[in-house]
This record gives C-alpha cells, structure tokens and sequence, in this order.
C-alpha cells in the first residue's frame, strides 16, 4: 500500500503542476489578447520624399570637393500631429486585470487544489484502514 501512495501523490503533484503551467499560460494568452486588442490601429503615415544630394558638394572625409554648389535644406513642417493616446475601454481594462490576476495566481491555485485533493484522498483512506 505504501507503494501506492507514492505513486498516487507523485501524480497528483504532477497533475497539480500540469494545470499550474495550463492555467497560466491561458491566462496570460488572454489578457495579453485584450491589451492587443484595445490598441488603436497604426496611423497612416505619408511616404517620406527622397531627395538625392548629388550636386550639394557634400563630402566623404578626406576627400577634396570639386564642387563649391551648396544645397539649401529646407525645413518641411511635422507630417504627424500630436494626439493624446486613446486608452483602453474600464470593461476591456476589468477583463485584463482579471486575466493577470489568475495568471498571478494559478501556482498557488492548483497547488493548493491538489494538496487538498490528496488531504482528501489519504484522510478517507487512513479512515477506512
């Protein structure tokens, strides 16, 4: 009998760390799925021009210019206007919140869980004997 109990607690404990590991895992799948999923999507951004500098005179280091033209840089004005960052909906920021918090939390959950499954177990086995 005492064989058998190990065996029984090796796999319980086993189990335990298996739904550890699974919960967890869900967990942070889903609440990282709510965070992405609240983003707004990218803003449309302008092709940037190209400008090619070939008669600007401008130099590798060490080499001698043949050419005295200056180009003329011109400052264009910002493409992108600066707008406040939209945040995530209370009910789309619960759902997150709840979802790490049983990530946080699955170790101790199922570990607890099986140790009270094995208290079960041994305590109605050790009443029977």
């Amino acid at each position: 009998m005492n064989l058998y109990n190990t065996v029984v607690k090796s796999c319980i404990s086993a189990a335990a760390l298996l739904c550890a590991v699974l919960l967890f895992r869900h967990a942070i799948s889903e609440a990282v799925r709510v965070v992405i999923a609240s983003q707004p999507p990218p803003a449309k951004v302008e092709p940037v021009r190209i400008s090619t500098w070939d008669g600007c005179g401008l130099q590798m280091i060490g080499r001698p210019t043949t050419n005295s033209h200056h180009c003329e840089l011109q400052l264009s004005p910002p493409s992108a206007e600066s707008k406040p960052i939209p945040t995530m909906s209370k009910e789309q920021s619960e759902t997150a919140s709840f979802w790490f918090i049983v990530a946080a939390l699955a170790f101790p959950l199922a570990l607890g869980a099986a140790a009270l499954i094995g208290f079960v177990l041994f305590r109605s086995e050790s009443a029977a004997e």
